[in-house]
């Protein structure tokens, strides 16, 4: 079973990361699918007062830095969403972001374990 897990950090805020996960036989991992989880966050999750935001990513083209994802943050702010958005995308090899970590602990929570379903790797997810 492969799954694919893209998690964000609300570096603000003091609750814990937001995990985006579903099966590789629904959908691939491409710019869509981070935009729609991207997207899904904030219209969810920050604040309609919020006037700035500012993005810190691996610098993975497929996933992060790419035309789709460009063109999602100027609909952000020529919608008036966003006044302004930065985007910072860190050095490849030399990033260890709060996202990584949870990675970590996560693929460190799940070794030895057998998961045969979607449903139990996120039942698993929400116990580590």
């Amino acid at each position: 079973m492969w799954t694919y897990n893209f998690g964000v950090h609300n570096l603000k805020e003091t609750t814990p990361a937001m995990l985006y996960v579903w099966n590789k036989s629904l959908a691939k991992r491409g710019s869509s699918e981070i935009g729609s989880c991207l997207l899904q966050y904030i219209n969810t999750y920050v604040p309609a007062l919020t006037t700035k935001l500012v993005i810190f990513s691996d610098n993975c083209g497929g996933e992060n830095k790419n035309l789709n994802l460009s063109l999602l943050m100027i609909r952000f702010v020529q919608s008036g969403r966003f006044c302004s958005i930065k985007h910072y995308f860190l050095m490849s090899g030399h990033s260890y972001m709060s996202c990584d970590r949870d990675f970590g602990n996560l693929e460190n929570f799940f070794r030895g374990r057998e998961i045969y379903t979607t449903d139990h790797y996120v039942e698993l997810m929400r116990e580590a």
